[in-house]
């Protein structure tokens, strides 16, 4: 379950929860560790994926999301290399999770 897996690794160094901390999640296809963080009491989250069909689910549930905070949350279609462009303040915590998966024969020599 990653809700939990993502849960528990917060506890272990956040036990208080998120408390406003800010989050950035890479490559967060349709945002869930990024409104998972929010539930956990983030405060400002950015999410962005390359692949605009995954942010478009992203912000249909940003729009209609009746469970869980959305404040302070923007996910969009983007690359790592654009992220300075946007003018951020570091953010505190940064998520990159899931994302060599989908990488042909990673590992292997």
């Amino acid at each position: 379950d990653p809700r939990s897996d993502l849960e528990g690794q917060i506890r272990r160094s956040y036990p208080e929860g998120l408390a406003g901390r800010s989050v950035l999640e890479c490559a967060c296809n349709c945002g869930g560790y990024s409104f998972h963080a929010k539930v956990l009491g983030a405060g400002e989250c950015f999410g962005f994926d390359v692949r605009e069909h995954w942010i478009r689910h992203a912000q249909f549930l940003l729009q209609n999301r009746i469970v869980g905070p959305t404040d302070a949350m923007r996910i969009e279609v983007g690359d790592l290399y654009e992220l300075p462009d946007k003018g951020f303040s570091p953010f505190d915590i940064t998520l990159f999770m899931g994302n060599f998966y989908p990488l042909p024969d990673q590992f292997r020599e």
